[in-house]
């Protein structure tokens, strides 16, 4: 969220347009970490949600939103990930994009 903020402030400053569009790639990079995140869980066999390594993740995870806040341990879990901003700011679009097609797909004809 404080991406696309970050963002709308700098288009009403005038900002330079590579400079919105690095901006524009971080907070879709943010996007693409919480996708990332949810997935995760979405995968997870059953069986496994309350095994000892699945709560010891989970723990990690809010030990880390309680001491960084959600946007800080996004960051922190997107710069283990290895990818770029940029990397994951296309994935994250090409997956918006994905979605976007599904659902219309999903309407019924009128």
């Amino acid at each position: 969220v404080e991406g696309y903020f970050g963002t709308r402030i700098g288009e009403q400053l005038g900002w330079p347009p590579p400079r919105l569009a690095a901006l524009r790639d971080v907070a879709e990079a943010m996007e693409w970490q919480k996708w990332q995140r949810s997935e995760k869980w979405q995968r997870e066999d059953l069986r496994r949600v309350y095994s000892c390594e699945m709560l010891q993740s989970l723990r990690k995870n809010l030990l880390a939103q309680v001491q960084l806040g959600q946007s800080g341990s996004l960051r922190q879990e997107f710069a283990a990930s290895g990818l770029k901003t940029s990397q994951a700011a296309e994935q994250w679009r090409a997956e918006r994009q994905r979605r976007l097609q599904l659902s219309q797909a999903q309407k019924p004809a009128q």
